[in-house]
Parts: structure tokens; sequence; C-alpha cells
């Protein structure tokens, strides 16, 4: 997946293919999470747990 040079390394064509490809998924999943955190209203509630037990 990398082509090492002296001092650098680059990808291969898979290695590219594969960076492509994640950064794509990495997106889709940016974007789900974008949608459901600003569709998302949450209230969080705290208690002792002796008033929890009842």
């Amino acid at each position: 997946m990398f082509s090492r040079s002296h001092r650098k390394a680059d990808l291969t064509a898979v290695g590219d293919e594969l960076f492509e490809a994640s950064r794509a998924a990495v997106s889709v999943v940016d974007a789900a999470i974008e949608r459901i955190g600003a569709s998302r209203h949450s209230v969080t509630l705290t208690t002792t747990p002796a008033f929890a037990a009842l």
C-alpha cells in the first residue's frame, strides 16, 4: 500500500483506492453523527440511589 523511497513514502494505486474508500466511509459516518446530534434533544436526570430504588 506504500511505496517507500529514501526520504518519503507514497501510496500505491491500491493504497490510494483504500484511502479514498476510507475517506468516503468516514464522511458518511460523520454526516450521520451530525444529523443525529442536531435532531436529538436530551434531558439528564440525576438522583440518589435510595430515591431511584423507590
